[in-house]
C-alpha cells in the first residue's frame, strides 16, 4: 500500500488536505476539509497514515508513506500494530517505510496562537455530549468542538445539513464555536468490509492529526465504561497511540456507563437533553426510538425521568421492541443488564424490566453456531474486534480450546 504525498489546496476560507491512497485492487483520494485557521497546512502524511496503517493491517502486507510522518507516530507504529495484532485475527503485520519529519519548534510551524488549545468530536450522541458538558462544568479546557460530516454514510444532503445545524445550535448551548471538517474516510473502511466500530480510531485521529494547525490536542469520546472497556477500534489503549509530538489524542474519561452519562447530564445539563441524537439506522435529524441505541438510551432516560424533556425520542417506550432486539455484543449485554437492576419491577418499570431480560434472554448463545469468514466455527457473529474477545473467551472456557481453532494433527 502506498501513500502518497500530502497535497494542500486553499480555497477561500478553508483548507483541503488530501492523499492517494494506492493499493492491489483499489485506491482513494482520502481528504480532509476544514476552516483554514486550524487545518495543518504542512505536507506532514502523518494523518492519512493513521488512517491507511490500520486498513493496510487487514488489505497489505507493506505500507510506503511517500512523505514525512511525526518522529512519535513513527516510533508508535510497533506498538500500534501490537495492539491490532493482538485483537484482531485478521490483520497482519505491516513492513512500514516512511522517514520521520524534522523536529520543528512550536513557532517554526508558524503558530501564533497563546498557549496550547483543546477541542473533542461533537456528534450530538450521549458520549460528545457528556464529554463537552463536564468539560463545561469543571476544568474548562475545550476551546472548540469539531463535527465530522461524512462519517455518516447514510444521511443525505439534506440531513447532513441539518445535523451540522443542530450541531451547531448545542455547541452555542455549550458556549463552545463548532467546527466544521468534511472528510471520506469512511470510504476507506466501509467497502473492505471493516465496521465502522472497528476503525473508528484510527479514522478519527486522521482527521485530529489534520487540525494540527488550530489544536494541541483532540478528545475522542469515550463509548465505554471501566466496566465494559475491551478490544474495540476506539479504545483508551489504542487511541493515544496515534498522538504526535504536535497533537495529542485523547479519548476521554471512561468513569460513567451510557446509564451514568445520562444520569449526569439529567442532573447537572438537562437543557441539553433535547439535543440528544444517537440514531443512525435511518435517515433523519432525530431519533428513530426503535433500533438498539435508541432503546438503550430511551430506558435510561426513562430511569431517570427525562425522557420527555429529550424530545428529539418518541415518547413512548414499546416493551416489545426491546424483546425484538438482539444484543451483538457483550457490552451490549452489560449495558443491558446494568439499566435491568436498576428498573422497578412494577408499572412500567416492571415492564421494561421483563423486556429487558428477555432480550437478554434471547441474545444468549447456546453453541458455536455460526461461522467466520475463515469457516471457523464461532459462537457471535458478525465478524468484530469485540465479538472476536467473545469467541475467544467462550471457546477457552466452555470449550477449553484456543480460539480460531488449532488445525488437527498431521495424520489425524
Amino acid at each position: 500500500m502506498i501513500v502518497e504525498p500530502v497535497r494542500v489546496e486553499h480555497r477561500g476560507t478553508e483548507t483541503e488536505r488530501s492523499s492517494w491512497l494506492r493499493w492491489d485492487g483499489g485506491e482513494l483520494r482520502l481528504s480532509v476539509t476544514g476552516p483554514r485557521d486550524v487545518m495543518d497546512p504542512t505536507a506532514d502524511a502523518s494523518a492519512p497514515t493513521a488512517a491507511a496503517l490500520a486498513f493496510a493491517m487487514r488489505h497489505a502486507d507493506q505500507l510506503q508513506v511517500q512523505g514525512p510522518i511525526d518522529p512519535l507516530l513513527l516510533r508508535r507504529a510497533e506498538e500500534i500494530q501490537a495492539a491490532y495484532l493482538a485483537w484482531d485475527p485478521m490483520a497482519s503485520p505491516v513492513d512500514l517505510a516512511a522517514a520521520a519529519a524534522p523536529s520543528t519548534s512550536r513557532s517554526r510551524r508558524g503558530r501564533t496562537r497563546r498557549g496550547p488549545r483543546r477541542a473533542a468530536f461533537f456528534s450530538r450522541g450521549v458520549d460528545s455530549v457528556y464529554t463537552a458538558a463536564r468539560d463545561r462544568a469543571g476544568a474548562r479546557e475545550l476551546d472548540a468542538l469539531v463535527f465530522a460530516d461524512g462519517l455518516e454514510p447514510g444521511h443525505d444532503d439534506e440531513v447532513r445539513s441539518g445535523e451540522i445545524d443542530l450541531a451547531r445550535e448545542a455547541a452555542a448551548r455549550l458556549d463552545l464555536p463548532l467546527v466544521v471538517v468534511r472528510t471520506n474516510v469512511r470510504d476507506l473502511f466501509d467497502p473492505a468490509g471493516f465496521d465502522w466500530e472497528d476503525a473508528v480510531g484510527a479514522g478519527l485521529a486522521s482527521i485530529a492529526l489534520s487540525l494540527a494547525g488550530g489544536y494541541d490536542a483532540v478528545v475522542i469520546p469515550s463509548g465505554d465504561s471501566y466496566a465494559t472497556v475491551e478490544p474495540c477500534g476506539t479504545s483508551p489503549l489504542l487511541d493515544p497511540l496515534f498522538s504526535t509530538t504536535r497533537v495529542q489524542v485523547v479519548h476521554d474519561s471512561l468513569v460513567h456507563s451510557r446509564l451514568g452519562k445520562v444520569g449526569w447530564l439529567v442532573e447537572h445539563r438537562p437543557d441539553l437533553l433535547a439535543d440528544l441524537k444517537v440514531c443512525f439506522k435511518e435517515n433523519r435529524v432525530d431519533n428513530c426510538g426503535r433500533c438498539g441505541k435508541c432503546l438503550l438510551t430511551m430506558v435510561c432516560l426513562h430511569l431517570h425521568g427525562a425522557l420527555g424533556a429529550a424530545t428529539a425520542f418518541p415518547t413512548q417506550i414499546d416493551p416489545d421492541d426491546i424483546r425484538a432486539f438482539r444484543l451483538p455484543t457483550l457490552k451490549a449485554r452489560a449495558d443491558w443488564a446494568e439499566v435491568a437492576r436498576a428498573l422497578g419491577t412494577t408499572g412500567l418499570d416492571g415492564e421494561l424490566r421483563d423486556a429487558a431480560r428477555a432480550t437478554l434472554r434471547t441474545s444468549a448463545l447456546t453453541g458455536a453456531d455460526h461461522r467466520d469468514q475463515r469457516g471457523d466455527p464461532v459462537w457471535s457473529g458478525p465478524y468484530w474486534l469485540r465479538n472476536h474477545r467473545l469467541n475467544e473467551t467462550l471457546a477457552l472456557v466452555i470449550d477449553g480450546e484456543p480460539h480460531p481453532p488449532l488445525p488437527p494433527p498431521a495424520g489425524g
